[in-house]
């Protein structure tokens, strides 16, 4: 990645809640219905007040998960690998996504079920440059 391709923000929050929330996850896509990707990723780095509808053992969990996140690292590695990630509000996040009604609460859209599995420990929408 280079200055210009520089991910902004959001997109790096995106990229941690993979590490952490699997697709589909119905508490976790409530979570960024109600509180947004920030303050659920916020709550989940920095120790805030856990989020409602988990046990603490799984807060304690989702909080191990994201304190091992690295999402510039995995987006470099991606993108070293000639795939993108594609979020919410892309322009062909919808186009790729779009083949079943089945929800992914977590993605904020419907999915396809063809999720690849891209650097390990994690799952990612992606598309092939």
């Amino acid at each position: 990645m280079t200055a210009d391709t520089e991910p902004d923000g959001e997109l790096l929050l995106r990229v941690l809640l993979t590490r952490v929330v699997e697709p589909g996850d119905e508490v976790g896509g409530r979570w960024l219905r109600e509180y947004g990707v920030r303050e659920v990723a916020r709550r989940l780095r920095d120790g805030g007040e856990p989020l409602p509808g988990v046990s603490g053992t799984r807060w304690s969990g989702l909080r191990a998960r994201a304190a091992r996140a690295e999402p510039h690292r995995d987006l470099a590695v991606a993108c070293a690998a000639g795939v993108r990630f594609v979020a919410p509000g892309d322009t062909v996040f919808h186009l790729q996504s779009a083949c079943c009604s089945r929800s992914c609460c977590a993605w904020e859209g419907p999915c396809c079920g063809a999720v690849a599995p891209v650097l390990g420990g994690g799952r990612r929408y992606t598309e092939a440059r």
